[in-house]
């Protein structure tokens, strides 16, 4: 309750950054796109040089550059080889950065554009991509036509894979929640996580692959556990706007985020963590404290202070109105099922969100 993750906002960018790639080789280097006016939607599809002992002068000039007949909407690059995924107006397409002017494979699923794509970090034949028609879809790059597919209620922004296991992915949604799905088991989510009071825009995992952080419209990001439905805490700023892209650094210490104020701020990603050297004593007294908090955490006192934290009215009048709405929901069923003579059948609250499954 009493900690500062609030650590300090980088400068540099004249506009909103609207996307945030982290360097798998460099622990300190983060490349941050932005829309003031250096890339625009001429669909052209370049390719760089990463020289890390003059950064600045290597990206002067591209590699190369093809010249392609739509904009793309979304790209990610193979973890192990020099391929990478591009999402199209009406596929998701598989490249080569030996040949650019053809694609090595082609998805799709209908004639639905593709604006998110990546893909398993582990499994690296395995990928999924987001549709415009409110559909996630399973991909093995070593087959021509997608695995399965499934269609959301409403649509979904962003999803990331779970690091650690690599079956596992979180994806975010419109309709203010955030969803775990299973490969193994395409069918339905795996849990629904609750808390933002508007849409969820972006989502990334924590390298230990037991904790994920979402940024959301409501100008809040909030920090879950994997196995938790509710998150353990909302960072929030006066001046914050909404949150578009969140990242977790690759020691999980940090968070970064952007939002639509133009500015990208570095959180902790443990409000309460110290960072620097703890002397043997000041260590010996966090993990005391922590053991206390571990052991009276369902203590009613307890609980309200481990659970308070300091937000906007609008966030906390939002919060009680739809918590009223699903008493309501719930209210509803019960008498529906009381009063009805038929029996209706039980619909898990994970299955509800869904509209249709495709093989």
């Amino acid at each position: 309750m009493m900690g500062k993750p609030f650590i300090g906002a980088l400068e540099g960018s004249t506009e909103r950054v609207t996307s945030i790639s982290l360097n798998t080789e460099t622990l300190g280097m983060a490349t941050f796109g932005t829309a003031d006016g250096k890339c625009s939607l001429d669909g052209q599809l370049k390719q760089w040089r990463m020289n890390y002992d003059d950064i600045v002068s290597c990206w002067k000039q591209p590699l190369s550059s093809v010249l392609m007949k739509w904009t793309p909407h979304c790209m990610d690059h193979h973890p192990s080889s020099n391929e990478f995924l591009i999402g199209g107006p009406e596929s998701c397409l598989l490249y080569s950065s030996v040949r650019l002017d053809v694609p090595l494979r082609e998805w799709s699923w209908g004639q639905e554009p593709v604006h998110n794509a990546k893909f398993n970090p582990v499994e690296h034949n395995i990928a999924c991509a987001l549709t415009k028609d409110n559909s996630l879809m399973l991909i093995d790059c070593r087959q021509d036509q997608p695995v399965r597919k499934v269609k959301m209620d409403l649509k979904l922004n962003a999803f990331s894979w779970n690091p650690m296991e690599p079956f596992i992915f979180t994806a975010a949604s419109e309709d203010y929640n955030v969803y775990t799905f299973d490969n193994r088991f395409f069918k339905f989510p795996r849990r629904v996580h609750r808390g933002h009071v508007n849409a969820v825009l972006d989502v990334d995992y924590s390298p230990t692959g037991r904790e994920f952080v979402t940024g959301s419209y409501d100008s809040t990001i909030r920090l879950w556990k994997c196995d938790s439905t509710e998150s353990f805490d909302v960072y929030h700023t006066r001046r914050m706007k909404r949150v578009l892209v969140v990242k977790v650094t690759l020691d999980a210490k940090f968070v970064l985020s952007s939002s639509s104020d133009q500015n990208v701020r570095l959180w902790k990603a443990h409000a309460n963590e110290i960072i620097g050297p703890i002397q043997p004593r000041q260590k010996a007294s966090l993990q005391t404290c922590e053991s206390l908090r571990e052991k009276f955490k369902d203590h009613p006192e307890v609980r309200k202070i481990l659970k308070y934290r300091h937000l906007p009215k609008t966030i906390h009048a939002s919060s009680k109105e739809h918590a009223i709405i699903r008493a309501k929901e719930r209210r509803k069923e019960r008498n529906t099922r009381i009063f009805n003579k038929n029996d209706l059948p039980f619909i898990p609250d994970k299955e509800k969100h869904v509209v249709a499954q495709y093989k």
